[in-house]
C-alpha cells in the first residue's frame, strides 16, 4: 500500500540559506531511490525558514529504505547544525476515495 510523507523542519535564525541548500542536495538521490513515486521540497509563503517536504512511496518497504540511506544520513546531521528541532514527520495513507480500507 503506498505511502504518502509530509514533514516539516525549521531552521534557526540565519541559517535558513543553507538548510535549504542541504534540503535541496538530498532531492536528486532520493528522486533516485527505487520505491519513490514523487517527492517535493517547498519553502513556506510565510516563514522562509520553514522548509516541507513531500513524498508518496510505492511501500512501507520502500519509505523504511530510504529512512536508513546515507543520503538521508547526511541531511539528518545538517538538521541537527541547522534547524531548530529535529524533522516533523507524519505518515499517512490515501483515503480520498476509499482508498486504503
Amino acid at each position: 500500500m503506498e505511502r504518502y510523507v509530509f514533514a516539516k523542519v525549521t531552521a534557526r535564525p540565519g541559517n535558513g540559506p543553507a538548510l535549504r541548500a542541504a534540503a535541496q542536495r538530498i532531492v536528486p538521490a532520493t528522486r533516485a531511490e527505487d520505491g519513490c513515486l514523487a517527492y517535493g521540497l517547498f519553502q513556506s509563503a510565510e516563514d522562509e525558514n520553514e522548509l516541507w517536504f513531500s513524498a508518496r512511496w510505492r511501500d512501507q518497504d520502500a519509505l523504511d529504505a530510504h529512512g536508513v540511506s546515507a543520503h538521508v544520513a547526511v541531511w539528518l546531521g545538517e538538521v541537527d547544525r541547522l534547524a531548530t528541532g529535529p524533522v516533523q514527520v507524519s505518515v499517512a495513507r490515501d483515503v480520498s476515495e476509499g482508498e486504503g480500507e
